[in-house]
């Protein structure tokens, strides 16, 4: 409905606001694949505006679906990316997500020690802005990279002994 309604309003940021609406339903509802090609539509268009900013957050969505897909080398690429500019504008909690995504990507290569340096540098952000939501979250990463850092220590001992 919002799509149909956004050809009809005109202009790209309707449209491309609708457009990366649906691709990040889809994405957090886990289906990656499907979100693509919305989120790739939205890119499109925003880059077309020079909405450097709008291209930053659609880059963040695109990099959590690759990395759902497993392709962690195109996720981490993208997020690096969307983090400059995050960086550079100012935007303190898109930085902030950034920052905690990177962590993820780490994560999920079992680089535990870098994914909690991300999340903490997160966190430390999320508490400087006093957003509970992010720092619960955050806090939360940490406590899953520390166990999973846990797990993998355990099965190195268990090997040596």
């Amino acid at each position: 409905m919002i799509l149909d309604a956004s050809e009809q309003i005109g202009g790209w940021y309707f449209r491309g606001s609708a457009l990366w609406g649906i691709g990040k339903n889809l994405m957090i509802q886990g289906h990656h694949q499907a979100a693509m090609p919305w989120l790739e539509q939205s890119l499109t268009l925003y880059e077309s505006a020079g909405a450097r900013l709008l291209v930053a957050i659609v880059w963040s969505e695109m990099a959590v679906c690759h990395l759902g897909l497993g392709d962690d080398r195109k996720s981490l690429e993208l997020l690096e990316n969307a983090l400059r500019v995050q960086r550079e504008a100012g935007t303190v909690q898109n930085y902030l997500v950034a920052l905690a995504n990177i962590g993820n990507v780490y994560l999920h290569r079992g680089d535990y020690l870098t994914a909690i340096a991300y999340y903490r540098r997160a966190l430390e952000l999320a508490r400087e802005i006093k957003d509970p939501v992010s720092i619960q979250k955050w806090s939360g990463n940490i406590r899953l990279a520390y166990a999973r850092l846990r797990q993998s220590v355990d099965r190195l001992d268990s090997r040596t002994a």
